[in-house]
C-alpha cells in the first residue's frame, strides 16, 4: 500500500472556513465541484464534494472563535478514513464534532490511476471565525 503524506491549511488551499454572523446556520449545503479531466493526473487532496462545517452553537453563544487540526485517510474511493481530532481549541465547545462531522461527507478525486489501492494520508486545520452583520462593526 503506497501512501502520500500531504500537508496543508484548509483556510488556504481549498477556502474553507466555518463563519458564523448573527446565528449559525442550520444546515450547510454541500458544494459539488468538478475533478480534473481524465487526461490530465489531479493531485491528491482535490475535492469533489465539499461541506463546509456547522458553527457550533455552544461556542457561538459565547462569542467564541477556535480552530481544528484532523488527520485521516483517503481511499481510493475517494472517501475520507480513520478520522481523528488530533487538536481542538478551545475544547468543550463542539469544533471537533462540527468540523469532523463535515469532513466525513467530502468526498475526493481519485487520483492515481496505476495504483487505485493506494491511500493518502491527510492533515488538515479548519479555523472557526465569527463575523459581523452586515452593517455592524466587530466589537473590541
Amino acid at each position: 500500500m503506497k501512501t502520500i503524506l500531504v500537508s496543508f491549511l484548509v483556510f488556504v488551499s481549498v477556502g474553507i472556513v466555518a463563519c458564523a454572523s448573527d446565528t449559525p446556520s442550520p444546515s450547510q449545503q454541500p458544494v459539488l465541484l468538478d475533478c480534473p479531466p481524465a487526461s490530465s493526473k489531479s493531485t491528491p487532496l482535490d475535492r469533489m464534494v465539499r461541506v463546509p462545517p456547522e458553527y457550533p452553537r455552544k461556542a457561538f453563544e459565547k462569542n467564541l472563535e477556535g480552530y481544528v487540526r484532523l488527520e485521516f485517510d483517503i481511499s481510493s474511493e475517494g472517501k475520507p478514513l480513520d478520522l481523528r481530532v488530533t487538536q481542538e481549541r478551545p475544547e468543550g465547545y463542539g469544533f471537533g464534532e462540527s468540523a469532523a462531522r463535515a469532513v466525513r461527507q467530502w468526498r475526493y478525486c481519485p487520483y492515481d490511476p496505476e495504483d487505485p489501492s493506494a491511500l493518502t494520508h491527510a492533515e488538515i486545520a479548519i479555523p472557526f471565525k465569527l463575523r459581523p452583520a452586515p452593517g455592524r462593526k466587530p466589537s473590541p
